[in-house]
This record gives C-alpha cells, sequence and structure tokens, in this order.
C-alpha cells in the first residue's frame, strides 16, 4: 500500500519527502535533510530501495527520518557508517539497513556521538560489518523500541557511556560480538522485554554501568553467558529467561560488584551454571535452575 504521511502541511512544519520514483522533493536522502531549515524538520522516505555509498548525515538538531517500515530500504555495499549524528532531539522510525557485511569493520548501521534525547523506533538492520547500534562518548535520554539487529560482524548494540537510555521489545539476534554491549557509563541504563539470541559472546554485557535494570528478556543460545555484570552496582536483574547460554545464565564477575539485586529469573540448561555471584552484598532471591 502506497505511504500515506498523515495530511502534513508543509506550510505548517519544515517538512520534505524523498521517493526513489521522483515523485517527492528529492531522490537522495542527504539532499532530503540539507533541504530542512537550520530548525530541523521532518523527512518522510517513501518506499523503495536506496543505494548509498557515503554516510547519511544528520546534520541538524530536532530531525525526524520517518521511512514507511519494512518497505523503505537503504543498502551499501561500502565500507561506511550508514547513518550518522552528533545532533540532538532526533526520532529515526520505520525503515530498513542493508550494510556490506563481512571484511567491512568500519560498516556500522547507526552511529551517535555525544547525542541527546534521540529516539529509534521500528528500524531493522542486518549484515553490517561492524555493530548495528554504536554510540560513542556520552550519550544520554535515547529511547529504542522495535529495533531488530541481525547478522552483524560484532555486537548488535555497542553502547559506550549510555546515560538514562531505555530499550524495550528489541531483538539482536546471530551477531559475531555480544547481543547488547554496554559499558563507561554512571548507570540508569534500563533494558526490558527485548530477545538476545545466537550471538557468539554474551547475550548482554553491562561493564562499569552502575543502576542499570535488566528485566522480562529472553536470553538463548548466546555462546558466553545470558548476562555478564562486571565492576557495576546496583544493578537490578528480574524476571529474565536465560536459557542454553554456552556459559552461565547470570555472570556477576568480580567483588567489584556491589549490591546487585538478582531475583526471580528462570535459569534454564545453561552449559556452565545457572548464575555464579562473585559480587559483593548480593542479594539473590528465586532464581530456579534447571
Amino acid at each position: 500500500m502506497p505511504m500515506s504521511f498523515g495530511g502534513i502541511s508543509k506550510s505548517k512544519v519544515a517538512t520534505v519527502i524523498v521517493a526513489a520514483d521522483g515523485t517527492g522533493d528529492a531522490t537522495d536522502i542527504q539532499a532530503g535533510i540539507n533541504l530542512l531549515p537550520a530548525i530541523g524538520g521532518a523527512v518522510y522516505i517513501k518506499e523503495g530501495t536506496y543505494t548509498i555509498t557515503e554516510t547519511i548525515d544528520i546534520n541538524k538538531d530536532k530531525v525526524t527520518l520517518r521511512g514507511a517500515g519494512y518497505s523503505t530500504k537503504i543498502i551499501t555495499a561500502a565500507d561506511i557508517v550508514m547513518i550518522s549524528s552528533s545532533k540532538d532531539y532526533l526520532i529515526l522510525d520505520g525503515f530498513f539497513l542493508e550494510g556490506a557485511g563481512a571484511g567491512n569493520t568500519d560498516n556500522v548501521g547507526i552511529k551517535l556521538t555525544s547525542s541527546q534525547t534521540v529516539s529509534l523506533y521500528n528500524i531493522w538492520i542486518w549484515l553490517c560489518g561492524s555493530f548495528g547500534v554504536e554510540t560513542v562518548t556520552l550519550t544520554s535520554n535515547h529511547r529504542y523500541w522495535k529495533v531488530e539487529i541481525a547478522n552483524c560482524k560484532d555486537s548488535g548494540f555497542k553502547l559506550d557511556l549510555p546515560s538514562n537510555c531505555v530499550l524495550e521489545s528489541c531483538y539482536s539476534g546471530w551477531n559475531t560480538g555480544d547481543g547488547i554491549e554496554a559499558g563507561n557509563s554512571d548507570g540508569f541504563l534500563n533494558v526490558s522485554n527485548c530477545f538476545i539470541e545466537q550471538n557468539s559472546g554474551n547475550g548482554i554485557t553491562n561493564d562499569v554501568i552502575n543502576l542499570s535494570i535488566y528485566k522480562g528478556n529472553k536470553l538463548y543460545s548466546n555462546d558466553g553467558h545470558g548476562i555478564y555484570i562486571n565492576n557495576s552496582d546496583y544493578v537490578t536483574v528480574n524476571s529474565n529467561v536465560c536459557e542454553s547460554n554456552g556459559d552461565y545464565g547470570i555472570e556477576i564477575n568480580d567483588a567489584g560488584s556491589n549490591s546487585c539485586l538478582v531475583t526471580s529469573n528462570q535459569l534454564h540448561q545453561n552449559t556452565t551454571g545457572g548464575l555464579d555471584d562473585n559480587g559483593t552484598g548480593t542479594v539473590t532471591d528465586n532464581n530456579p535452575v534447571t
């Protein structure tokens, strides 16, 4: 079905339509972003396949980049970051990214550097030569909802210095690194209701992030641990299912992890064991192991 833009008037908001078939304001996504004024606006990408050889740079604050869902496909065979930004108040919604695959170690799906207040919704990313989503330097107030990453040649989500970030109902599977690799932050990373499977590393790595919450996730058949916590305080791990992982279902790696709360997790058929607690002052309750 053709894409509808909900009757948005270009006289009321800064709006650009990108269409591969020539029926919009531009045929190229970067050209569409460049048409926006300095105060930002919305770029709507109609159905179609958009092949890129250079990074799409979101070079203004307050930009919405919105596609028509899976039928808006952005692909590359180049060793590039596909979408990049260091700007704030961004919304990326409703498109599919296909990367360049193995041997392209700079090929990242979406890379955000010091960006504040960013939302990623309904995005599919696969076959990147490196990470699916990467954050660099301090990034805060991010929300990722229904972002699906698969078959990337490093971790699906690589989150460096996340603060006040939420991942909800996301998928990360069949990646060469971790499903979610997060570290180096004062905290407040919340991951809930995500399905993390068949990754070559851990399902989730929480390395030096305090006050994180992992709740209601399914960690299945990852080669490493289901959930790995290192040198992190006050981490809550609640109501997760860790099944058939290659090491422990939940690993609290060191005494530098203080006062973590691990409750009501189902730990089934993990190769090394259910819960390995090397932390200090960990509170555990009702974590059945089968």
